[in-house]
């Protein structure tokens, strides 16, 4: 049998080690016959499609599968890039912690109004519920004007209103015009 797997490996294409991240993942070249050869990861803990992000590939290895780099990056190369990353994140730290120090100062000195608390009510339902509440914690609508009362708006022209007329219960009838062309419209001449 070893005969027949040795003979499967000489049929499938050659797969060449590139080099690997300091995350462990390993990336190929697949050559075939004179064409473009394939780039491809091998992530080290062999994550499921769905699992990916993009801090799984670091991004010189990224552009390096991609085509956008000719040569893969080193380790070197890598190594500098994290540490870079670690003293900028450092170096944010520092700020934040400074920036907290000042406005607490700030805040002390009365020169900028405390934050308000977050407010103790609690909203009630879901957007989708059909009640909101508790049916006895409701309350009729207010007003603080004495001349409105809920309910009982009438519009301001109560006589007739330009497309239609206003009936003894309030409901208004239209009557629709006829929609003519703009070239066949007669003007009227006062």
């Amino acid at each position: 049998m070893q005969w027949a797997s040795a003979m499967l490996r000489a049929l499938r294409p050659a797969r060449k080690l590139v080099g690997t991240d300091l995350k462990g993942n390993k990336y190929y070249e697949i050559i075939k016959d004179g064409s473009k050869p394939r780039r491809e990861v091998i992530t080290a803990k062999n994550f499921k499609p769905e699992r990916y992000t993009p801090e799984t590939i670091p991004t010189e290895w990224q552009a390096w599968i991609r085509g956008m780099r000719e040569d893969p990056p080193s380790l070197d190369e890598l190594r500098k890039k994290e540490r870079k990353l670690d003293i900028l994140q450092e170096k944010v730290k520092q700020i934040e912690e400074r920036d907290r120090k000042l406005q607490e100062k700030e805040y002390e000195e009365g020169l900028v109004a405390k934050p308000l608390q977050k407010s103790r009510t609690v909203p009630v339902g879901h957007a989708s519920a059909p009640i909101y509440e508790g049916l006895d914690n409701r309350v009729e609508p207010t007003t603080t004007s004495k001349g409105f009362q809920p309910g009982t708006w009438e519009p301001p022209n109560s006589g007739k209103t330009n497309k239609g007329t206003v009936s003894e219960t309030r409901e208004v009838t239209f009557q629709p015009e006829s929609w003519v062309p703009p070239g066949n419209r007669k003007t009227k001449k006062a």
